[in-house]
């Protein structure tokens, strides 16, 4: 081999580790979630607090953890907003009061089609890229009801309506691990 060949070789394997490096970092979402806290939505009682890394319900499997709303302020009529993204829904848990009829403003802002589905079978609402809908969900006087998506519920994107701490929604699978995640994964989801 000639030198110069071993020096073109040499450029060539930098190039690819170099490469490497830019494309592993492109797949993570190098920021934080945890900052999304305050109020927003409906009345004055609900609040949204972001994730701090304990679910408020023990849901099975992946759980892609965007934080908590709390409308159990608002009684037995309340309102909030739901957003479907790839691969979660923000907020991921909504504390209820207990028998409320909860307004649910649904808005896909994904580039994948998703759904919100209650275990209950109660709500099956299958949304496309930047559709919008509005569900009314009736919480359990007491405990929890986990909602998913059909399409990624075992990618994460899950979470419940509950009305005090601890437990488990009812409708989850029984026996899995729990994985809490604070992003999504950032792939298409297919």
């Amino acid at each position: 081999m000639t030198r110069t060949t071993t020096r073109r070789r040499t450029v060539i394997a930098a190039l690819a580790v170099t490469l490497a490096f830019i494309a592993a970092g492109c797949g993570s979402s190098g920021g934080s979630d945890a900052t999304d806290t305050g109020t927003s939505g409906s009345g004055s009682g609900a609040t949204t607090t972001a994730s701090s890394g304990s679910m408020p319900v023990k849901l099975d499997g992946t759980v892609n953890d965007k934080g908590t709303k709390d409308v159990s302020g608002d009684g037995d009529k309340a309102d909030v907003e739901v957003e479907l993204d790839d691969n979660y829904f923000k907020p991921t848990f909504i504390q209820a009061a207990p028998g409320a009829t909860v307004t649910v403003e649904l808005k896909n802002e994904g580039s994948n089609p998703h759904t919100f589905t209650l275990d209950d079978g109660s709500v099956d609402k299958e949304l496309q890229p930047g559709d919008k809908a509005t569900v009314e969900v009736t919480v359990p006087e007491d405990g929890s009801l986990r909602f998913s998506c059909n399409f990624h519920g075992s990618m994460g994107m899950q979470g419940a309506f509950f009305t005090g701490t601890g437990g488990s929604a009812s409708g989850s699978s029984g026996g899995g691990a729990t994985t809490t995640t604070g992003s999504s994964s950032g792939g298409s989801g297919y």
